[in-house]
């Protein structure tokens, strides 16, 4: 199991509420289905954007702690392909400095293809998934403007 932890600033100066953050999140999932972006820079001033299509779950609960509530979010790829599925608990919270609102994600997923996906997580998809929420998060920040 991969645990991934990521978040990104939102701007103005007020956390999101969870159904703010869940409409938000909502907005991009249309239809129980969320196209994840993995942007790429291939060369200098050269990016390329891979996606791909996955079933997208959310649903309201609290969080470790029992004080916050979070927006849980699973999404699995849509046809049998080789890609992970992420569990992930979505929150807005003031940043570890205490001075900005974010958006943030702690998940977790399991690589596949057992030895030979835990290999390429350590060497580069870990390196993909990272891209991947962070593309989501901006995208959840935009949406929530």
């Amino acid at each position: 199991m991969t645990k991934i932890q990521l978040e990104h600033a939102l701007t103005g100066n007020r956390v999101l509420s969870v159904d703010a953050l869940e409409k938000a999140i909502g907005a991009l999932c249309h239809d129980g289905m969320l196209t994840v972006r993995v942007p790429a820079t291939v060369a200098p001033h050269a990016t390329v954007d891979l996606s791909y299509d996955v079933q997208c779950e959310l649903e309201t609960a609290r969080d470790a702690s029992g004080l916050n509530d979070v927006v849980t979010m699973r999404w699995k790829p849509e046809a049998d392909v080789p890609l992970p599925q992420l569990d992930a608990r979505v929150s807005s919270d003031l940043a570890s400095d205490g001075n900005r609102p974010v958006v943030r994600l702690e998940g977790q997923y399991e690589p596949p293809a057992d030895r030979l996906g835990e290999f390429f997580d350590e060497r580069l998809g870990h390196r993909i998934a990272e891209a991947s929420v962070r593309d989501f998060l901006a995208r959840v920040a935009a949406a929530a403007r």
